[in-house]
């Protein structure tokens, strides 16, 4: 199925600032439709819902930022759109199947580095 241009916007809007505080009204605004509209087009175009869409850019995201390791996990919560380390904390360890901390200490051993928590 095609990707109309409002998904398309919302995609790329959410991409460019993934801790910005976005709510189904927001995105929706964005596409310039409904917001019944929006989440029914989004899930038939993405095949997930645009929270779980949300929630997998917000995730790997944060991967990525702890991957590089100069962010503190502090600072990687806030820039994806969580106010506090442990509210990003559950919501990785329910994404990923492991904390933050759990997984940035996998990638340092890996990497033989010691990165900040």
């Amino acid at each position: 199925m095609r990707i109309t241009p409002g998904i398309q916007q919302t995609l790329t809007a959410i991409d460019a600032d993934p801790g910005l505080s976005w709510t189904l009204k927001r995105m929706a605004e964005v596409a310039g439709i409904s917001r019944s509209s929006f989440a029914q087009k989004f899930k038939e175009q993405i095949g997930t819902t645009p929270r779980d869409h949300l929630l997998n850019v917000r995730m790997r995201r944060a991967e990525m930022l702890m991957k590089d390791g100069r962010q503190q996990l502090k600072m990687i919560a806030r820039l994806i759109g969580y106010r506090s380390v442990s509210a990003f904390s559950t919501a990785y360890k329910r994404w990923a199947g492991k904390t933050p901390r759990q997984h940035r200490k996998l990638l340092n051993r890996e990497s033989g580095s010691s990165g900040s928590s």
